[in-house]
């Protein structure tokens, strides 16, 4: 088996840009998350960390909400609010969409699944007059029953840094079935990786490779196992 892409990622993770938008007045959102489709996970554990230069990141766990789209609201010292919008690459799988949860998504569990997961969502250029906001509030603006869910204020924690960047990656075929062995050098400061494999699964009448992908999140161990036949 040729595996085309494996790529590794710490918590706390990615480049990032941001554009500060006009706010307009405050929609009023329920708190009460409601889904039209059963059988989904509520979202939940929002966290936000102030990274340093004017940087941010944002995390929660949802499932895969097809057309629910997010937004993310600052606070500062001040009282003032700015909605701010995340850095969004489709080709990375570092960088959470805000909209659809399948490329440019931080897969934290095995893909395809219906468990939820860890959304990254990373921010630059935050700062109002110096200052880096106190609290964030997660909202949707479209896809949900309600019209509109919001959290809480989300409070910014300071002090944190990124771990270092995962080195020492590599991969192989474990067995005859087809499965495939992801390691690496363990990162002392981080909690958990996030482990993302795109690999062939065969190619199309003119050559074009039709791809599949996996996802893990790993949290003692430096290496994982993904089995070949899904």
């Amino acid at each position: 088996m040729n595996l085309a892409l494996a790529t590794l990622f710490t918590l706390l993770a990615t480049a990032t840009t941001a554009s500060p938008l006009a706010l307009e007045p405050r929609q009023q959102c329920s708190t009460s998350w409601s889904y039209p489709y059963t059988g989904s996970v509520a979202p939940s554990n929002y966290k936000a960390f102030n990274l340093g230069s004017c940087t941010a990141q944002l995390t929660f766990n949802k499932d895969r909400y097809v057309g629910v789209q997010w937004a993310f609201e600052a606070t500062y010292a001040d009282g003032s609010r700015a909605e701010l919008k995340p850095f969004r690459d489709f080709d990375s799988f570092g960088v959470s969409d805000t909209f659809y949860p399948y490329l440019g998504n931080n897969f934290l569990t095995k893909y395809p699944g219906n468990s939820a997961f860890t959304a990254v969502h990373e921010f630059s250029s935050v700062c109002k007059n110096g200052q880096t906001p106190v609290s964030w509030r997660f909202y949707t603006t479209s896809g949900t029953s309600n019209a509109c869910y919001t959290t809480g204020q989300i409070r910014a924690v300071s002090g944190v840094s990124r771990p270092a960047k995962v080195a020492g990656v590599s991969l192989r075929r474990s067995n005859d079935a087809g499965d495939f062995q992801v390691s690496w050098s363990p990162v002392s400061s981080a909690t958990a990786y996030s482990v993302i494999v795109e690999y062939p699964t065969g190619t199309d009448e003119v050559g074009r490779p039709y791809t599949n992908v996996r996802g893990a999140r790993v949290q003692v161990s430096s290496s994982i196992v993904f089995e070949g036949r899904y």
